[in-house]
């Protein structure tokens, strides 16, 4: 059987989770609004990749990011 595929998020500091739950509970359908905000870096990762996915974790610990702007993809927005 094959191994699911790996979600890889990036975990946010509580001002920019509130921040940006706010905006996703304000702005986002209610039926559709399912999970809280998040930041995905890849939804489907090979679970081969289990060790590389692990490497990535370690070496971008705590680093700060900004955010640009809101982008366009379909149906959907993201930041």
């Amino acid at each position: 059987m094959a191994e699911e595929p790996l979600i890889l998020t990036v975990l946010l500091d509580e001002d920019t989770f509130r921040r940006f739950d706010g905006l996703r509970r304000t702005h986002f359908p209610p039926q559709r609004n399912l999970i809280p905000a998040h930041i995905t870096l890849f939804h489907a990762l090979p679970a081969i990749e289990e060790q590389a996915a692990a490497c990535l974790r370690l070496r971008h610990k705590r680093r700060a990011r900004s955010v640009a702007g809101l982008d366009k993809h379909g149906p959907t927005n993201s930041y």
